[in-house]
């Protein structure tokens, strides 16, 4: 299990350079950013600006055209055999959907990374398992099927899952998707418990603004016209003080977008 860590400023993700796109169209290029062990860092972005394909590109379902992805001391982007699952083996991902699979109980659900990448008899598969979900409160839900549950039971049962190999890292795509403000809510907290208490890294791309000032550490914000990063901080930093208007206008939730003026932060 990960045992609770301070931030600090020492980078469990290095991006460097990284061009991302498929086949002939690029949407974005020259980006660079850390997260640094055990905050909880959002990538955000109107629709269509690629937070989702960074993120495909972060955790190694794509190749990206250029440029590398650093988990400590070993890069991604190229890795292959032994190397490349022991990078993989560092973190746990929840997709938006929740992907469980219907005809697995959610213990079972949870248990399948064990199955798939332990030796561990089945007593102690079973009993990680059910760790993992009391850690999101869910431990009675053991025997139910996916379909029973609701949407947020779902989403903390996938970040159960996704915890199962004990992994320092966690990526989150778009967590609070469907959610009522009152469940979405009680997600943000799970996460704020996680990272707080058991020293967990996430890294969520979200553009729901009441979930990012409520978890987020730090925050990049991308952009579809300069493909590429164009406000970096604290979600109130960027919310009072980011040069850009676009950011400012993205934070203050306002409708009317402000003089066209040049992107560069």
């Amino acid at each position: 299990m990960s045992t609770p860590n301070i931030q600090s400023d020492e980078p469990v993700i290095a991006v460097k350079g990284l061009k991302v796109g498929y086949g002939d169209k690029v949407l974005l290029e020259s980006v660079d950013f850390s997260v640094r062990r055990g905050e909880v860092f959002v990538i955000l972005g109107g629709s269509g600006c690629g937070k989702s394909s960074l993120l495909k590109h972060i955790i190694g379902l794509y190749q990206p055209m250029a440029g590398e992805i650093w988990f400590g001391t070993s890069n991604l982007v190229g890795a292959r055999g032994d190397e490349r699952l022991q990078i993989l083996r560092q973190f746990g991902v929840m997709y938006q959907s929740g992907a469980l699979f219907g005809s697995l109980t959610v213990l079972e659900n949870v248990r399948l990374p064990l199955d798939e990448f332990t030796e561990l008899p089945m007593q102690s598969k079973e009993l990680i398992a059910l760790t993992k979900l009391k850690m999101v409160a869910m431990e009675a839900a053991g025997n139910k099927m996916p379909a029973e549950l609701s949407g947020g039971m779902q989403k903390r049962a996938a970040i159960a899952r996704a915890m199962a190999l004990d992994p320092r890292i966690l990526f989150l795509d778009e967590p609070s998707a469907g959610l009522d403000p009152i469940t979405s809510a009680g997600l943000d907290a799970l996460i704020k418990d996680l990272s707080k208490n058991l020293g967990f890294t996430f890294v969520i791309v979200t553009h729901e603004l009441q979930s990012i000032f409520a978890v987020a550490d730090r925050v990049i914000m991308l952009d579809a016209n300069t493909k590429g990063i164009i406000g970096t901080g604290k979600p109130e930093e960027l919310r009072d003080h980011s040069p850009n208007p676009w950011v400012r206008q993205f934070f203050n939730r306002q409708a009317e977008a402000p003089p066209q003026v040049s992107l560069a932060v």
